[in-house]
């Protein structure tokens, strides 16, 4: 990872911060503030600035003076899934790294690893279907692959006894049936 390099491995230097759940001026402010404080051991200090997408107008514009004046060994990385939501004049700024999908024998392989690494049994079956749905995306399928383990530790439901079908839910049935088409055919 690059924050992590840059920031020598220390985790001190690296401050994430997920700019979804604030995104305005005083967020800039907040980080302009904590640029005076040194980096620890001679690294450099990192703010990795999730969903950045989300950083207002007013905020990206407030952003431009950051990039181009800050201390020494400070560095920002912008993660988004959205990069034209980025104004021209910052994104010119910024240096662009577009990630592409995951194939899919690298996504199985990190689906399996990460199973065996927290002992979630999945059989072959179970890997594919992540990562089919997953479509390259290693977030999507490492969520999908602790939620399968999550759901394998859940007692299993008692299985309902079907009811005996009567006239009265045959009835039901042909009312649903043409009200349907009653709504199909005023659409």
């Amino acid at each position: 990872m690059v924050a992590d390099r840059l920031a020598g491995g220390n985790l001190m230097n690296i401050i994430r911060l997920n700019v979804g759940a604030q995104g305005g001026i005083d967020f800039v402010r907040q980080i302009q503030s904590g640029l005076r404080l040194a980096p620890w051991c001679d690294a450099w200090k990192v703010y990795l600035l999730e969903e950045a997408h989300n950083l207002t107008p007013a905020a990206q514009q407030a952003f431009l003076d950051l990039t181009e004046n800050y201390p020494d060994r400070r560095a920002f990385l912008f993660t988004s899934t959205r990069e034209a939501a980025i104004v021209p004049a910052l994104r010119s700024r910024l240096v662009t790294v577009r990630l592409s999908p995951l194939s899919r024998p690298d996504l199985s392989a990190i689906v399996r690893s990460a199973a065996q690494a927290e002992e979630i049994s999945i059989d072959a079956a179970g890997v594919e279907a992540i990562v089919r749905a997953a479509q390259g995306n290693a977030r999507q399928a490492l969520n999908a692959l602790e939620w399968y383990g999550i759901a394998g530790d859940l007692p299993q439901a008692p299985t309902p006894k079907p009811k005996p079908k009567t006239d009265r839910s045959a009835a039901a049935r042909k009312a649903w049936a043409t009200r349907r088409a009653r709504a199909r055919a005023s659409a």
